[in-house]
């Protein structure tokens, strides 16, 4: 099973083609001793901690955090890859030359996907031998049986590193595919960037393994088999129910689940049919259709529908003839994966800029930081958000696709201090995502970071997390109940606005969350 889980270190790396770091050889991916060392570790933590099961739980808890923080860097790496893609893709449509700008991303991001399928391929191999820890092998090795429901979770963890590797490897791979001049390049070798040749080949090879199939089948069987016997325990676990939303959520994990090894050969009997001369740069539609009818329509991975408010006029006409310069927005998506990740009920915190009659009633339409905006702020993107992809300004119906919203204010503020929160929101656009979460860092931010950097005059509720200060979108909340300095002045909830007492529904929906937490 481990041999099968190296091959996943070539199929990984299209996920972040565009996300730059130092160079890395390629030879790393026939290396297998760091992934050994994992393997063994995965052992080692069952026999020390000698059956004790509250601190074998404390311990997979902790990898499992660690997980969520890599999940988010590999949507994240995902989504600018396929932005990428898309880019280079018009521009051959146009008949125009990849930039060079672009060619040097492509490399780089090669070397970045390699350290990313580093760790996920490290995250199955140090739960691996949950699946093998049956109650005869651990007799066998002297050791006491192990709490079923730990067992459980670490092979849903093992399992949907597994699933993301085929999600990120195909909603990548079948644009790629499209274009002869895209496969040509990744199919290129380049010492200067350690890449070797044809990797783009190997990998479609890899993805059509047919020992591949057998293991990613054997792990879902084993969590399908044991979810209804361990669901009442785990759907109250966090990070269990974490798993088993990414694992669901899986557009890879009911294709897979429900693939025969004849579909399987039939895709492989395409694919090496298209193999001539060079095989990957010859692939011709068939062969992309043939992998599209396996594994479908792989985009849209993390939503699972659209969000409730999402093109309703009504609502939108309500928040428009609602919302003013320097208003705090508030969204919760309960649809979607990332949306879980977060403490609490609201999952994301955003600032509206306002208009150009506001900004200029304001005094700071000319001020050079304005300046820069002008063109976004005249197409209605007045929704300044710090997003995965970095602090971006976009429409407010771009905003709307979510469940639930609330709009926040500041009843007491003058002129000058909007003005000012505004200046502060807007130099933070174009700033990376943190992924530490640390609100004393101002080079990368996160969502209810642009918050507490545009509103400094405010005392920001913050918490501790592994050595680090951090910020919640329910801690922005906060300031808006139990006479709080900050009004909510517009709630809907579910998808309908919420007219009588809304303070109330929202501090019991942020208070149920907080338990839950």
């Amino acid at each position: 099973m481990l041999k099968s889980l190296k091959k996943f270190l070539i199929l990984f790396f299209l996920s972040v083609l565009v996300v730059l770091t130092s160079s890395c050889s390629t030879d790393r991916l026939i290396t297998r001793k760091n992934h050994d060392a994992d393997y063994q570790y995965c052992w080692q933590r069952i026999t020390e901690t000698r059956g004790n099961a509250v601190l074998l739980k404390m311990k997979v808890d902790n990898e499992i955090r660690d997980y969520q923080i890599l999940i988010e860097e590999i949507l994240t790496a995902r989504e600018r890859a396929l932005k990428l893609t898309n880019w280079i893709s018009d521009n051959i449509e146009h008949d125009r030359a990849i930039p060079p700008h672009m060619l040097d991303k492509l490399n780089y991001g090669m070397t970045r996907g390699l350290e990313l399928s580093d760790k996920v391929v490290s995250v199955v191999a140090r739960n691996e031998c949950w699946l093998q820890a049956t109650n005869d092998k651990l007799e066998g090795m002297n050791l006491l049986q192990l709490d079923q429901n730990i067992r459980h979770k670490g092979t849903m963890l093992a399992l949907s590193a597994t699933l993301m590797l085929y999600d990120t490897y195909f909603t990548t791979a079948s644009l790629l595919n499209e274009h002869d001049r895209i496969r040509q390049f990744l199919n290129q070798s380049d010492v200067g960037y350690g890449k070797q040749e044809d990797q783009l080949k190997a990998v479609t090879d890899t993805m059509l393994k047919t020992e591949n199939l057998l293991l990613v089948q054997k792990e879902i069987k084993y969590f399908e088999d044991g979810y209804l016997y361990y669901d009442s325990h785990l759907r109250l676990d966090a990070e269990a129910s974490y798993l088993s939303a990414l694992i669901k959520q899986s557009p890879a994990y009911p294709v897979l689940r429900n693939t025969s090894l004849d579909d399987l050969k039939e895709q492989q009997e395409i694919f090496e049919s298209a193999q001539l001369e060079d095989s990957l740069l010859k692939l011709n539609r068939d062969t992309v259709n043939g992998i599209s009818k396996l594994f479908g329509n792989l985009f849209g991975l993390v939503e699972e529908r659209k969000g409730k408010l999402y093109e309703n006029k009504e609502s939108y006409t309500d928040l428009i003839m609602t919302l003013k310069a320097g208003d705090i927005l508030l969204e919760k998506t309960p649809f979607r994966l990332t949306d879980k990740m977060i403490p609490g009920h609201w999952g994301h915190a955003a600032i509206w800029v306002g208009s150009e009659i506001e900004l200029k009633e304001l005094g700071i339409w000319n001020h050079p930081i304005v300046i820069n905006y002008h063109n976004e702020i005249l197409s209605s993107q007045a929704v300044v958000e710090a997003l995965r992809s970095g602090v971006e300004m976009n429409t407010l119906a771009h905003f709307m696709n979510i469940d639930d919203i609330a709009i926040i204010r500041d009843p007491v503020k003058t002129k000058e201090e909007t003005a000012a929160r505004i200046i502060r929101t807007l130099r933070q656009v174009g700033k990376e995502y943190d992924f530490n979460y640390n609100v004393e860092t101002t080079d990368k931010i996160v969502c209810s970071q642009l918050v507490y950097l545009a509103y400094t005059d405010i005392e920001w509720p913050t918490r501790k997390v592994i050595g680090r200060y951090t910020i919640s979108p329910d801690n922005v909340a906060n300031k808006a109940i139990n006479s709080g300095p900050l009004n909510l002045v517009l709630f809907y909830h579910d998808g309908k606005r919420i007219e009588d007492r809304p303070e109330s529904l929202m501090e019991k929906l942020m208070g149920k969350n907080e338990a839950l937490n």
